[in-house]
């Protein structure tokens, strides 16, 4: 995308709980941070994601465009370390809401 690469990823906040949050690199220099998710994206909500081998989990497993222009996407995500589910994001509105460093 022209505003740089678009990463999604999982994270634990201090209760051990995993989350998928969002950054954008900078095109010309991956190595730069431009923003960041202030808050998740994805919280463990459903049963599946707070129930399981390790509880209150959301981790990426992957993407696939659902559209010509990549703008909206499905995430396959894992659920507690027990299940596979699937997400659809809107990148555009990730980007608007990332917080810029």
């Amino acid at each position: 995308m022209p505003e740089g690469w678009l990463e999604l990823y999982h994270g634990a906040d201090g209760h051990g709980r995993y989350c998928m949050g969002a950054l954008l690199l900078d095109a010309e220099d991956p190595g730069r941070v431009i923003g960041r998710s202030p808050v998740p994206i994805l919280v463990p909500r459903e049963t599946y994601e707070r129930a399981g081998l390790y509880n209150q989990c959301v981790f990426s497993c992957g993407h696939v465009a659902l559209d010509e222009d990549g703008e909206r996407i499905r995430m396959y995500y894992g659920g507690a370390d027990s299940c596979m589910a699937a997400a659809d994001f809107d990148v555009r509105e990730i980007v608007a809401g990332l917080r810029r460093c």
